[in-house]
């Protein structure tokens, strides 16, 4: 039985199509998989972008609203402090006027 060299070339050219095709089948079913889970990266990257960015607007406009809190709170402790102030006089010169009544009534009770 003798085997013409052509038909040889033949089997092995029609094997190496049908690897090739095989091969490029499998690289694309991996292709598709790669681009699937790179759009379901994708989308789930922009879900927690938007839920980065909602928070952040929160976080800011806290931040804001506890900047406010500070300087109504600042005005506050100013105000008390002015109060203070003035309190602290008046109970110096109570003082002031007690020790005055008592060294009148003493200056009577002497003389």
């Amino acid at each position: 039985m003798t085997v013409d060299i052509e038909t040889i070339t033949n089997i092995i050219d029609e094997a190496g199509k049908e690897y090739t095709q095989s091969v490029t089948a499998n690289h694309t079913l991996e292709i598709m998989h790669l681009r699937d889970d790179v759009e379901e990266h994708a989308v789930n990257t922009a879900y927690e972008v938007t839920q980065l960015r909602t928070r952040i607007e929160s976080n800011e406009q806290e931040i804001h609203s506890l900047k406010s809190e500070i300087s109504s709170l600042k005005s506050t402790i100013v105000s008390q402090q002015r109060r203070i102030e003035i309190a602290e006089r008046l109970m110096l010169m109570s003082y002031i006027g007690l020790i005055g009544l008592l060294v009148i009534i003493g200056y009577f009770m002497i003389g």
